[in-house]
């Protein structure tokens, strides 16, 4: 038990690291961009490793399904290390970028993976609470990235950053090693290759068309290329999704009342989200003075809020049992936070800058977890897996999108004579500064209010989003709400809600009614004692689990009325005999029915791997928590 939570332990730093390096750049962005490039091309170092990261992920999930995941974990950590310690070392911008593609690749690598190895090292009550706690430890690590890299890289330099981040990859790497272990598998499904390169095509198209819109003058062929390009692509991608056997993006989710429109508000709350943290901290430092440190603590209501409003909302949901009117207000929320950082100047106080960021977390804490929330609950279970994974990818998309559009729009406010890299590379006069930050100024408002606009489309689609019933299995505080990459497969989307339900039972009443069902003639207690000891084959009296309500006399009389029934041999080392056994096995028959009555919506008769896994996890849940 202590070598399994040690384990688990371990993959916990993996969400811990990458999603502070989603984040923590922002406040360094200023200081980067005068020594090695400009702010619109320094956007680009949070958007490339989302792209690769989300491009990624997928086909990591894969691999890890055919060789095991703990090897491609392994990869994954050796390759955030190395993208990271070659960013700490690039003397141009785009070395820089080209070093966060293979970071990003490591890092969506390393997410998907211990989502997988989570799954299968933790006991079936412990993977509900390790899930919950990874996808914490993402959001708070991301949200709250900016503000020991602003502490980071004002204390030494934006090079530490990845220094740290490299470091910390080589750490986790060894940990892993020495902790975790092989998880053997004989899933042999096929891999959509085409359809993930097209998918990586795509999106690198779209940024690219995006960027160099921002420089209409000379940027205008490079921008229809790409877009050209991408438009041949998408195309394309459609094609061989409909042939695909397993399809990364299967075509009949945009099928859905449900699916598309959640799928673009996640995109432009992801974009919101994204330019916040990487716009606002360079806009302090250059229009209020502020240092690195400074401007990531005035991200700290931003998290604050995001974090409190995920929770509340997902209490609302479960209370009032509906979604869309939270999202809708979630969407306007956000337009508001955004309208007034489109309005702020170098003398708007502190107070009303802050209050901004807080009610931008406010809303995209309503609608991140929501809006996956609805999209889980219109799936086919099928599909639950992977539409919960498509979701999560159009949002870490806005994310890459978004920084690169803010910054084309910065970058086509500007003349050529005060073109960003020209300004930050050669001296300038104090009324040429002056004239240079209030173009940058100029173009920053008008980035934040064309975000604004783009959340008023957010908004529509809040309004117009479908509200399908709940089903009993969809409203579980999950990872993925917090933007953690899934498992892709049903059967693991399966065992992950089990797990989470089954924290909702009374043990008391549970046994009560799988005594009734498996007419075992004896209590609650006896009860659980008879599935312990079927679970395990044989059980030692020592061997029980210890709680300070589980008492000594209270298991001898469970352990009494399973000898009086006949249903146990032995002193120390109990086993059950013929007669209890053939009690057990009614008794797992009958936590089958009580499990597959919680899958409201799951249709476990559809799949014969659905039933298999269903079966096996009521034979775990037998040795589960006991009744008190």
């Amino acid at each position: 038990m202590a070598r399994r939570t040690l384990t688990l332990c371990a993959l916990l730093g993996v969400p811990l690291l990458v999603g502070t390096n989603q984040t923590w750049h922002g406040p360094a962005l200023r200081d980067l961009a005068t020594e090695i490039g400009g702010p619109t091309r320094s956007a680009w170092i949070i958007s490339a490793s989302l792209l690769a990261a989300i491009t990624a992920a997928p086909l990591a999930g894969r691999l890890g399904d055919r060789y095991g995941p703990k090897p491609l974990l392994q990869a994954g950590l050796l390759m955030t290390a190395m993208g990271a310690a070659l960013a700490g070392q690039a003397g141009t911008i785009r070395t820089l970028i080209w070093a966060q593609v293979v970071y990003g690749v490591g890092a969506g690598t390393s997410l998907v993976l211990t989502h997988a190895l989570t799954t299968r090292t933790a006991r079936v009550e412990q993977r509900a609470p390790f899930q919950n706690a990874f996808g914490v430890t993402y959001a708070v690590a991301g949200i709250l990235g900016p503000i020991p890299g602003g502490l980071l890289a004002g204390a030494l330099s934006w090079r530490w950053l990845f220094h740290v981040t490299a470091g910390t990859s080589l750490v986790l790497l060894v940990v892993v090693t020495l902790t975790v272990s092989a998880v053997h598998t004989a899933e042999r499904a096929p891999l959509d290759l085409a359809g993930i390169t097209l998918m990586a095509l795509i999106g690198a198209g779209v940024l690219i068309a995006v960027f160099w819109a921002g420089s209409p003058e000379r940027g205008l062929p490079w921008s229809l290329g790409a877009a050209g390009g991408t438009a041949l692509c998408i195309v394309a991608f459609v094609r061989v999704e409909r042939r695909a056997a397993v399809p990364v993006l299967p075509p009949e989710l945009f099928t859905g009342p449900v699916f598309p429109t959640a799928s673009m508000i996640g995109l432009l709350g992801g974009a919101a989200l994204f330019v916040t943290v990487a716009s606002l901290p360079p806009y302090l430092q250059l229009a209020r003075g502020g240092t690195p440190a400074t401007s990531g603590l005035a991200l700290l209501p931003l998290s604050a809020g995001m974090l409190s409003s995920v929770v509340a909302g997902q209490m609302a949901v479960a209370r009032i049992g509906r979604y869309r009117m939270l999202t809708l207000t979630g969407s306007l929320l956000t337009v508001v936070g955004l309208l007034i950082l489109g309005w702020m100047e170098a003398t708007t106080p502190l107070a009303v800058i802050l209050l901004a960021t807080l009610l931008i977390g406010l809303g995209l804490g309503l609608v991140f977890p929501l809006v996956q929330l609805a999209v889980q609950n219109a799936t086919d279970a099928r599909l639950v897996g992977v539409a919960t994974f498509a979701n999560l990818y159009f949002r870490w998309f806005g994310g890459a999108v978004g920084p690169v559009l803010f910054a084309a729009i910065v970058a086509g406010s500007l003349p050529p004579q005060l073109s960003d890299a020209r300004v930050m590379s050669t001296p300038q006069t104090p009324e040429g500064m002056a004239l240079y930050l209030r173009v940058y100024t100029d173009g920053v408002h008008t980035g934040f209010h064309t975000l604004a606009v783009l959340l008023g489309v957010a908004v529509v689609l809040s309004w117009l989003l479908a509200e399908v019933p709940l089903r009993v299995t969809t409203p579980v505080l999950t990872a993925e709400m917090f933007g953690m990459a899934p498992a892709t497969r049903p059967v693991d989307e399966l065992e992950r809600v089990l797990a989470a339900l089954a924290l909702r039972e009374d043990a008391e009443r549970l046994y009560g009614e799988l005594a009734a069902r498996a007419r075992t003639g004896v209590g609650p207690g006896a009860t659980w004692l008879l599935g312990r000891i079927g679970r395990k084959g044989t059980l030692r009296l020592d061997g029980l689990p210890a709680h300070r309500l589980l008492q000594p006399d209270r298991v001898a009389g469970w352990l009494a009325e399973l000898r009086q029934a006949g249903f146990v041999a032995g002193e120390h080392d109990l086993a059950l005999t013929p007669d209890g056994d053939a009690v057990w096995q009614r008794l797992a028959e009958a936590r089958t029915e009580t499990l597959a009555r919680l899958l409201d919506g799951w249709h476990p008769d559809m799949s014969p791997e659905v039933v298999a896994r269903l079966r096996h996890l009521a034979r775990d849940m037998l040795a589960g928590p006991s009744p008190r």
